[in-house]
Order: C-alpha cells, then sequence, then structure tokens
C-alpha cells in the first residue's frame, strides 16, 4: 500500500502512530498526520503557512485539542480514522494530478487540506489555502525556488549561500585552500554530490 510513499512520508505516518499513542488516542487523525509532517518535514510545512506562528505554538494548539487520556504502547497498531485514511487517498490523488511518481510529504499536507476536517481547519487558520499550497507543493517538487523565496545573489559570496546554490566551480574554489592530500576525497565527494564525473 505504501510503495509509492517516500521515506520520509513513511516516517511521516511512524510519527503519526506515535503521536496518536502518546495522546492516548485510539485511532489516527489528520492532527497526527499534521504532527508527524510537523516533526519529520517541517519545511514543507512552514511553506505553505502565512501566519508566522512557530510550529512549535502550532504543536501545542493541536496538543490542546486532545483530551487527556492514557498513553497506548507504541507497539499496539492503531488504524487510521476517517480523516486520515481521506487525507491518504487525497494524498494519492494530488500526486497523480501532478504526475508525480510518489507520495511525499507535500502530497500529504495537500491531502489533509482536502480532507477538510480537523487539521485542514488548523492550516486554514495559519493561513495555507489549497491552491498555494499545491503550487508550493509542484515548484517544491521540481526543485525550483518558491515565489516567497527570493532567487539567490549571484554577487554573495560563495561562503554566503545555501549549500544547495553551490556549483561544482564553487566547490572547487572553497576547497582549494585545503592540502594536496585530501584532494581525492574531495572530488569524490563532488561526483557524488553533482552526478557528474
Amino acid at each position: 500500500m505504501y510503495e509509492r510513499y517516500t521515506e520520509k512520508a513513511r516516517r511521516v505516518l511512524f510519527f503519526a502512530r506515535y503521536e496518536a499513542s502518546v495522546s492516548g488516542t485510539p485511532s489516527i487523525d489528520g492532527r497526527h498526520l499534521l504532527l508527524g509532517l510537523m516533526r519529520e518535514d517541517p519545511k514543507v510545512v512552514k511553506l505553505i503557512l502565512k501566519s508566522p506562528s512557530p510550529l512549535a505554538a502550532i504543536r501545542k494548539e493541536i496538543e490542546l485539542g486532545f483530551h487527556p487520556a492514557e498513553k497506548i504502547s507504541t507497539s499496539v497498531d492503531l488504524p487510521f480514522g476517517e480523516e486520515a485514511k481521506l487525507a491518504l487517498h487525497y494524498a494519492a490523488e494530488e500526486s497523480q494530478q501532478l504526475e508525480h511518481d510518489s507520495i511525499g510529504g507535500g502530497h500529504l499536507l495537500l491531502g489533509l487540506l482536502r480532507a477538510g476536517k480537523s487539521a485542514a481547519e488548523i492550516l486554514r487558520q495559519h493561513g495555507a489555502e489549497l491552491e498555494e499550497a499545491r503550487k508550493q507543493v509542484a515548484l517544491l517538487a521540481a526543485g525550483m525556488t518558491t515565489a516567497a523565496t527570493p532567487p539567490p545573489d549571484p554577487s554573495a559570496p560563495v561562503a554566503a549561500r545555501p549549500a544547495t546554490e553551490f556549483s561544482r566551480e564553487d566547490l572547487r574554489r572553497l576547497i582549494d585552500q585545503l592540502p594536496q592530500s585530501k584532494w581525492d576525497i574531495v572530488d569524490q565527494l563532488l561526483e557524488l554530490l553533482t552526478g557528474k564525473e
């Protein structure tokens, strides 16, 4: 059932199960999926929120919505509730509509928004909108800069740019200061990072 899920999305499901166990809930609902996403893939959650609220404050808000209950052992296989099942179904649909081969955290987030229940309400309270989120997930999957993120400044010093924006030449300039004996290791690393030989 989870063959198309990325490793990160599978970990989101694992953490959702953990969150349900800790909160003493007999099934995994959308709020647990959202908590799992916030724990495993906070970047994608922050990407679609327009609210400046930190994720810790949103987490607290979600946790306050759970009724106090005794924790359930994490070895118990908790079922998905209706909201979570619907979100997983919608996540698969979103992945197909965007013509993506796998289902990732962004698709799970879109599924939660489409499910329109407790997790979607929380996301909407913090500025998430389905259409904008869909655009951001598509851009993220394409490895492009999002509309909310300005393009990198090419005149910025190499060391001041994020690692994802380094070119092979930038990396070579940075390692020029390394002793000769380390160059073979660096060349191998560069080949792995850039996929070029």
